[in-house]
């Protein structure tokens, strides 16, 4: 964890539960994907951001995962269910996190600038992991955004952060967005999961 920026780096998944320690707002697992995953999916040919959300829990995850990416348009099964096996042990650690497995996972592919600007989430905790295109953006949220030092998750990298509703102590440190991308041409897939009450 570097001075400045309260998020710790992490080489094992299981490692992700010392985001309950106060001094950090986030942990970040910096991996590879396996290299046939994105090349093996692509990106499904549209001009619109395209989700799917559902709630699951325990052993349903990863076919509701997998179910996702086939409505959005992928067809590749091995990097389907690898995506899906690995979302699983995601969400699988996040809700030792939040205390309770029954989460919302939403699977989406982001053309547009969405979530722009720099924010707190008014959750918990939250996890993102992009699997194609550009990772998540977070900086200092004490800094001006115009001046920040602005980073990036790496492509494949899951993104474990505290929300607003960690707990009545909690000062928002870091901020995040979903990273401009509407000019480039560089559409994104990415998994978020939270807690399922956060909606009730």
């Amino acid at each position: 964890m570097s001075a400045e920026i309260p998020i710790r780096t992490i080489l094992y998944l299981e490692d992700v539960q010392t985001i309950k320690q106060d001094d950090i707002d986030g942990v970040l697992w910096k991996r590879r994907l396996p290299g046939f995953v994105p090349v093996a999916l692509g990106v499904p040919c549209s001009d619109d951001d395209l989700e799917r959300r559902t709630v699951s829990s325990g052993g349903h995850l990863a076919e509701d995962i997998g179910n996702s990416l086939r409505d959005l348009g992928f067809d590749d099964d091995e990097a389907i269910q690898w995506i899906a096996q690995d979302a699983d042990a995601l969400a699988s650690q996040f809700a030792k996190i939040v205390g309770t497995d029954e989460l919302r996972v939403r699977t989406e592919i982001v053309r547009s600038d969405a979530c722009r600007k720099f924010h707190r989430d008014a959750v918990r905790a939250r996890m993102i992991c992009t699997y194609i295109g550009v990772g998540t953006e977070y900086c200092l949220a004490s800094e001006e955004p115009e001046q920040a030092a602005i980073h990036c998750a790496p492509t494949g990298s899951p993104l474990f952060l505290k929300g607003k509703a960690w707990g009545d102590d909690q000062t928002a440190v870091l901020l995040h967005r979903s990273p401009p991308i509407e000019d480039k041409g560089a559409p994104r897939l990415v998994v978020v999961i939270d807690e399922a009450s956060v909606y009730d």
